[in-house]
């Protein structure tokens, strides 16, 4: 049985522009985040990742969402079942 683990990204904003990061060699882009470790909450996994991926330090607001991704599709992107 796969076991999923949660993950948790942040969007960061500044007027009109979107804070991305780039994945490894695939040069595709997304948000900065990744998964939870053992005993964080979002929040800290969040502040966590968007420091080890781009060198700044957040203060997270309130969650925009949850999702539990499954086979769904989200903003026209076919995600993995």
């Amino acid at each position: 049985m796969k076991v999923q683990r949660p993950g948790a990204y942040a969007v960061v904003v500044d007027g009109e522009r979107v804070l991305l990061t780039e994945l490894g060699r695939s040069g595709r882009w997304t948000l900065p985040g990744g998964l939870l470790d053992r005993g964080e909450d979002a929040g800290q996994t969040v502040r966590r990742e968007v420091r080890e991926e781009t060198g700044l330090a957040i203060r997270p607001a309130e969650p925009l969402t949850y999702v539990a991704m499954s086979g769904l599709a989200l903003a026209g992107v076919e995600l993995p079942a």
